[in-house]
C-alpha cells in the first residue's frame, strides 16, 4: 500500500493559496506536514496569517496542526510589486471573513524549515511551490545538496502555450522572481514537475462545482464550503468583469 504523501506547501496566500490549502487540508488522502510562505498575491506575513486561519477552519480539533513558517518577503533582485488587491481583495480571501488564527507562526524562518525539514525526512516528503520561489535559493544557500532531500518538487508556474498572466508572454509567479525561478530549474533536477497555464487556465471552478460540494458535503464540512463560496464570489465577479465568465474562475490568474 502506498504510504500518504506528504507535503510542505509554500504559497504567496491570495485566493489561489487559500484553495491550495483548503483542498490540500480536507484530502484524507495527503498529508500536510508543514507550510511555508512567501510574498506573492499577499505578502509573506498576510500569507501566514490566511494559512492560520484556514488550518484553524479546516483542522478546529487537531492537537498537532502543521507549522506555518514565513518566508521572504520580497524577490532575490528585484523589487517587489505588490500584493494583487484586485483579484484577491485586501485580506487575501476577497474579503471573506474567517476567525482570527489560535496560533501563531514558527519561529523558524521558511528556508531553514525546508533545509531542516528536508534533513529530517530525506526522501519523504513533497515540495509543493504555490507562489513565487524565492524560498527555494533562500535554502539552497544552508543546503546546496537540498533537492535530492526531497521525493519530489511541484511547482506551478510558468506557461509554454498559453499566455502569460504578468505580460502577454510571462506567467505571474515566475515574473514575480525569475531568477530564483532559474535556480529552481538549475538545481531540481528531475524530482522537478512544472505545472504552467497550459493546465491551470483550462481548470476552471465554476459555481456549479460549489453547488455539487454543497449538496455532497457532511454537517462538519458545511462551514467549509460556505467560506470557498464567499471567497470565491470574488474571483467570480473579477473575472466576469475582465474575461465576460459566468460564474467561473481559473486556478491560475489571466492579465487584469
Amino acid at each position: 500500500m502506498e504510504p500518504v504523501p506528504r507535503l510542505i506547501i509554500d504559497t504567496g496566500g491570495g485566493i489561489d493559496g487559500a484553495l491550495a490549502l483548503l483542498f490540500a487540508l480536507c484530502d484524507p488522502g495527503v498529508a500536510v506536514h508543514g507550510i511555508t510562505t512567501v510574498s506573492g498575491d499577499s505578502d509573506a506575513d498576510q500569507a501566514a496569517d490566511q494559512a492560520l486561519r484556514l488550518i484553524g477552519l479546516c483542522l478546529p480539533e487537531a492537537e498537532e496542526p502543521p507549522p506555518v513558517a514565513v518566508g521572504e518577503a520580497g524577490p532575490l533582485a528585484r523589487e517587489r510589486a505588490g500584493p494583487w488587491i484586485a483579484g484577491s481583495g485586501r485580506n487575501g480571501f476577497g474579503g471573506a471573513m474567517l476567525p482570527p488564527p489560535k496560533g501563531k507562526a514558527a519561529a523558524e524562518p521558511a528556508a531553514a524549515f525546508l533545509a531542516s525539514q528536508a534533513a529530517a525526512f530525506p526522501g519523504e516528503l513533497t515540495l509543493v511551490l504555490a507562489g513565487p520561489v524565492t524560498n527555494w535559493p533562500r535554502a539552497l544557500e544552508m543546503d546546496s545538496h537540498l533537492a535530492e532531500k526531497f521525493k519530489r518538487i511541484v511547482v506551478a508556474g510558468g506557461a509554454v502555450f498559453a499566455a502569460g498572466n504578468a505580460t502577454p508572454v510571462a506567467e505571474r509567479n515566475f515574473h514575480a522572481d525569475p531568477e530564483a525561478a532559474e535556480r529552481l530549474f538549475a538545481t531540481a533536477g528531475g524530482r522537478l514537475t512544472v505545472v504552467g497555464l497550459d493546465v491551470t487556465m483550462r481548470a476552471r471552478i465554476r459555481g456549479e462545482h460549489l453547488e455539487r460540494l454543497s449538496r455532497g458535503s457532511p454537517p462538519e464540512r458545511e462551514r467549509i464550503v460556505a467560506f470557498m463560496r464567499r471567497m470565491l464570489n470574488h474571483s467570480f465577479a473579477y473575472y466576469r468583469r475582465t474575461e465576460r465568465w459566468l460564474e467561473a474562475a481559473p486556478s491560475g490568474p489571466r492579465l487584469p
